[in-house]
C-alpha cells in the first residue's frame, strides 16, 4: 500500500509538473503548425473560387433518375425485421419458461445477494 501512496504522489507531482507547462508547448506547437495552417487555408479558398466559377458558368440543369423499388427489394429488406420478430417470439417464451421453473432458486439467490436492502423473499413471489 505504501508503494502505490508513494507512486501515486510521485505521478502526481509529475502531472501537476506536465500541466504547469503545457501552455508553453501548446505555443510551440501552435508555432510549428502555423505555416502548414495557412497553406491549408489558401487552398481551401482557391478551391472555393474554382467550385464558385463552375457553378456561375453552368446552365444546363442536372438530372438525377433514380430507380423505384421493386417488390424483391422490400421482401428482402423486411427479412430483418421477420426475423428479429420471429427470434423474440421464441426465445421470450423459452426464457419465461425456465425462469418459472427456476422461482424458488432465483428467490434463495436474490436474497443472498440484496439481503436487508429490499425484501427479495416477496418481489420474487409477485
Amino acid at each position: 500500500m505504501s508503494l502505490i501512496g508513494l507512486l501515486s504522489y510521485v505521478l502526481y507531482g509529475r502531472a501537476m509538473g506536465f500541466a504547469e507547462e503545457l501552455p508553453v508547448y501548446a505555443s510551440k506547437i501552435q508555432q510549428t503548425i502555423e505555416p502548414i495552417s495557412r497553406k491549408i487555408q489558401a487552398f481551401q479558398q482557391s478551391a472555393g473560387n474554382l467550385t464558385n466559377d463552375v457553378h456561375a458558368t453552368k446552365k444546363v440543369p442536372e438530372v438525377r433518375l433514380q430507380e423505384s423499388p421493386t417488390w424483391p427489394d422490400y421482401l428482402v429488406r423486411g427479412v430483418g425485421s421477420v426475423w428479429g420478430a420471429l427470434i423474440i417470439a421464441g426465445v421470450v417464451p423459452f426464457l419465461t419458461f425456465f425462469m418459472l421453473c427456476t422461482k424458488d432458486q432465483m428467490a434463495i439467490r436474490m436474497d443472498g445477494l440484496f439481503g436487508s436492502r429490499i425484501d427479495a423473499a416477496r418481489s420474487s413471489r409477485t
